[in-house]
C-alpha cells in the first residue's frame, strides 16, 4: 500500500515539474518573440498559452511546429518592398493575437491531446494524434 502511494506521489510530482518547465519555456520564449517583434503585444498570452500546449505535447509536437513558425515568420518578411508595391505585403510588426490562435490552436489542441495520451500510456491515440500534426 505505502508503495502505491509513494508512486503515485512521484507520478504527480513528475507531471507538476512537466508543467512547470512547459509555462516557465513558453513565457521565455513568447517574451523572446515579442522583443524581437515576431508577435506583438497583445499577443503575449495567446502565445504563451499555444506554445505552453505544444509543450506538453512532447518531442513530437515542437520540432515540427518550430519550423513551421519559424518558416513562415521567415517567409513573410521575405521581399517585403515588392509585396508592398503590390498591395499585398502582411504586417511586419509582428503577429497579433487573432493570427496567434488561427495559427496555433489546432495544432497546438492536438499537441495536448497527444501529450495526454502518451502520459495516459494510450499508444493507438498517441500515434494518431502525432500523425495529425
Amino acid at each position: 500500500m505505502h508503495g502505491a502511494i509513494m508512486s503515485t506521489i512521484d507520478m504527480v510530482v513528475t507531471y507538476l515539474i512537466i508543467v512547470i518547465v512547459a509555462l516557465m519555456i513558453s513565457i521565455v520564449l513568447a517574451y523572446a518573440a515579442l522583443r524581437i517583434r515576431v508577435i506583438t503585444r497583445d499577443a503575449v498570452i495567446p502565445s504563451v498559452l499555444v506554445g505552453f500546449m505544444i509543450l506538453l505535447g512532447g518531442p513530437s509536437s515542437i520540432l515540427p511546429f518550430i519550423v513551421f513558425l519559424g518558416s513562415s515568420s521567415a517567409l513573410t518578411k521575405l521581399g517585403v518592398e515588392k509585396k508592398e508595391e503590390l498591395g499585398t505585403a502582411e504586417d511586419v510588426k509582428g503577429r497579433n493575437w487573432k493570427q496567434v490562435l488561427a495559427v496555433g490552436l489546432v495544432p497546438s489542441t492536438l499537441a495536448l491531446l497527444a501529450g495526454v495520451a502518451y502520459f495516459a500510456r494510450d499508444v493507438s491515440m498517441y500515434q494518431l494524434l502525432s500523425t495529425a500534426l
